[in-house]
């Protein structure tokens, strides 16, 4: 059974047609990964920097208030001169 050449043209070009669309799967498959990566990394690196700044408020406010306090303190006292 001899097979037409327009058959085995038209087979060859679907065969390299399912070829290119498995190599598009398999980049966007690699691309998804690496940026699913990126965001895991910088999810993480927000956890942290989120961490530093609950802190630094904190230290910024006890500073702050301990300062308040020191001039207020010092306001309502008598200069040594006096």
């Amino acid at each position: 059974m001899k097979q037409d050449p327009a058959a085995n043209e038209e087979i060859t070009q679907l065969r390299e047609a399912v070829e290119d669309l498995q190599m598009r799967v398999v980049f966007q498959e690699d691309t998804l990964q690496a940026l699913n990566d990126v965001v895991a990394t910088q999810d993480q690196q927000i956890t942290e920097m989120r961490e530093q700044l609950r802190f630094l408020v904190e230290k910024y406010k006890s500073v702050s208030y301990s300062l308040e306090q020191s001039q207020s303190g010092s306001a309502e006292e008598r200069p040594p001169h006096y």
